[in-house]
């Protein structure tokens, strides 16, 4: 019985040091364990909240680019610090004799208005290199245009 009662001491004894010295950050890494809401959320209804003005809405091409099966151009992009539906999306292909012209729709996210992926029929573009420029314009925003990229067509 003595026995028993000096291990339980020992197993007892080893707990309250282990929990003393938890506690020390020599021995631990602090983790946070607070929930938050995201600050884009409101917190009264879990729903989406526009975004913070941004310093200047802008058109940013995410990719032009010709598709591996040479077929098709696809091109994607958005446009930063607004957030709307119904918006037009314009991309603007040239290569300085000739331009391409695609009007999409800018459909709102989550922070921003997407102009989603556009395919263009690669057949339109001769060989050599053409420039790709996103134009964006709603009611509600002034125009935008992106700053353009090169497309090489072989």
């Amino acid at each position: 019985m003595r026995n028993h009662r000096n291990r339980t001491m020992a197993v007892l004894t080893a707990v309250v040091l282990m929990t003393g010295l938890a506690g020390c950050s020599w021995f631990s890494n602090p983790v946070s364990t607070a929930i938050s809401t995201p600050p884009d959320v409101d917190k009264g209804t879990d729903a989406p909240m526009p975004p913070e003005p941004t310093a200047r809405p802008d058109a940013v091409i995410v990719f032009a680019e010709l598709d591996g099966d040479q077929a098709h151009v696809s091109v994607s992009g958005y446009i930063s610090g607004v957030v709307e539906n119904g918006g037009v999306c314009t991309w603007v292909v040239a290569n300085g004799t000739s331009e391409q012209r695609t009007d999409v729709e800018g459909l709102a996210d989550r922070a921003q208005t997407s102009c989603g992926v556009t395919q263009l029929d690669a057949g339109l573009f001769t060989p050599g290199t053409w420039t790709v420029t996103l134009e964006y314009s709603s009611t509600a925003q002034p125009s935008l245009s992106s700053e353009p990229t090169t497309l090489e067509i072989p």
